[in-house]
């Protein structure tokens, strides 16, 4: 068990987890779409390189094999794509929007639009109104910060510029992430990275899966129009659907910012913590000194 658990504690275990996982869900959530208008992309996609139909001269285990290990592809790349389309395209919007008036229907659709970036929190780390809402750690965070500046010969610029710059509290969550690592307690941390990973493709995929079923509602919508003795219950499913994956998309947005903030305040909480005890095992040069007479 020891070798099964030491695999599992490795995070690139939960990243490679994570990323068919979301393409997982992506092929299944387009699936469902797809069988509304009677076919199959799976089926089609199989037919297309020839795994079906399956043939009574074909190795059964090795057919298995090959379907299996072909859906596990394809999910995985379709993670990864995931994760990074997410930073590409959320990365660059402006991290200070926020939605006008207490509507509940406004907010969901913001939300559906202005997702949440690490680059974004960590950019407002040091100022008021970011992820640290507790006054008296962000004032400690903020005197961390100050020493690590002093420390620092190349930050030669003004404390005060320095401390309001988005790109300085990178550079300094990127020490103080590097720093809990060299003394081996980012274990949290890294589990919450794991699930902000996930929660970020998860996002994006519902997103992607709305706008796709919304393309169906509207195709379905026409397909009546144009002949209204037909069953409208492929209209009505269609627009379940893509109520039901933007509900999702804007939840896994949710728990993505939980998780990212969550994972600034435990940095810079275990950070302070090491630099305390840090403090506290360095001798006294002055009290160590021989007493002259």
């Amino acid at each position: 068990m020891s070798g099964l658990d030491s695999l599992i504690e490795h995070q690139g275990f939960y990243d490679y987890l994570n990323h068919f996982l979301s393409g997982a869900v992506f092929i299944i959530g387009f699936e469902i779409i797809t069988k509304l208008f009677g076919f199959s992309l799976i089926q089609k996609a199989y037919e297309f390189i020839g795994l079906l139909p399956f043939s009574n001269n074909e190795n059964e285990f090795l057919w298995n094999v090959c379907v299996i290990a072909l859906f596990g592809i394809v999910s995985f790349l379709i993670g990864v794509a995931a994760q990074e389309l997410y930073g590409i395209i959320y990365d660059h919007h402006s991290a200070n929007i926020n939605p006008n008036g207490e509507d509940i229907i406004s907010n969901y659709i913001f939300r559906l639009f202005h997702k949440t970036t690490v680059r974004k929190c960590v950019h407002n780390m040091l100022i008021k109104g970011g992820p640290i809402t507790n006054r008296h750690k962000l004032d400690q965070y903020i005197n961390l910060a100050n020493d690590f500046i002093e420390q620092t010969p190349t930050l030669v610029e003004d404390k005060n510029k320095l401390l309001s710059s988005p790109d300085f509290a990178s550079y300094f969550f990127a020490y103080c992430v590097y720093y809990i690592q060299i003394k081996s307690q980012n274990r949290k941390t890294e589990k919450l990275r794991d699930i902000e990973g996930l929660s970020e493709a998860l996002s994006l995929i519902f997103l992607t899966l709305t706008f796709l079923s919304a393309i169906g509602t509207i195709i379905s919508y026409y397909s009546y129009a144009a002949n209204p003795q037909a069953d409208p219950i492929r209209c009505i499913a269609s627009v379940i659907i893509c109520a039901i994956y933007g509900f999702f998309s804007i939840l896994m947005d949710c728990r993505t910012e939980k998780a990212i903030k969550n994972r600034i305040r435990m940095t810079l909480a275990i950070y302070d913590v090491e630099k305390r005890q840090e403090n506290k095992q360095t001798p006294n040069v002055v009290s160590n000194l021989p007493h002259q007479p």
